[in-house]
């Protein structure tokens, strides 16, 4: 009797586990449909206006790719996600940031803009000296003195008082993202030319 009751359970539990894995296919499917249906239903529209040629929907082989640096921005009409129509037309006489960026993918609607731009700081020539000479020292012919185009510190407190950076090399040069990595030994070898040019730092002082 209790592995008649057993089996049952097991048979139950193997039932539920189909019946789920079929309704997550399902929801899965219906979930792409919908986004293919809203990416139809959003999709861009050239109209014809001023420096514009004939309406022409995006994404078309056939019309040659207008030249459009320094003259006036087609006039086109699109969706927003809460389903209100904006167009071109509707900012006349102001500045206008288009930033395109999709949709068809379903739950993935997560936006990056890069909306900040700062001024390069010149880092400092004798810290950079002395950086430089403890790289050789502790790592010949595996530096190289370079410009970062990345924002740090160090480019805010050399607004105000001497600063260099150093940096360490990235597993694969993955860097700024949450699978970056370094090798133990190009740590140590980093604190080692740092605390070298630190220690030069202060005696030239």
């Amino acid at each position: 009797m209790l592995n008649v009751k057993r089996n049952g359970l097991v048979f139950g539990v193997m039932v539920a586990g189909i019946a789920l894995l079929l309704w997550a296919g399902w929801h899965n499917l219906r979930e792409r449909r919908l986004a293919m249906r809203r990416a139809q239903e959003n999709h861009i529209v050239l109209q014809k206006g001023e420096g514009t040629g004939p309406t022409e929907e995006a994404g078309s082989t056939d019309v040659e790719k207008p030249k459009l640096v320094g003259k006036q921005a087609p006039g086109f009409t699109l969706v927003t996600l809460d389903g209100k129509k904006v167009s071109m037309s509707d900012f006349k006489g102001r500045p206008v940031l288009v930033n395109f960026w999709g949709t068809y993918c379903g739950p993935c609607k997560v936006e990056c803009v890069n909306l900040s731009r700062t001024m390069p700081t010149v880092m400092d020539d004798r810290f950079l000296d002395a950086i430089e000479e403890s790289a050789v020292t502790h790592a010949a012919d595996k530096h190289m003195r370079m410009p970062s185009g990345a924002g740090h510190d160090a480019q805010i407190l050399g607004l105000k008082l001497p600063a260099a950076m150093m940096f360490v090399p990235s597993i694969g040069g993955i860097s700024h993202h949450f699978t970056e990595n370094t090798a133990d030994d190009d740590i140590v070898l980093g604190c080692q030319v740092f605390a070298d040019a630190a220690a030069r730092i202060l005696k030239s002082n």
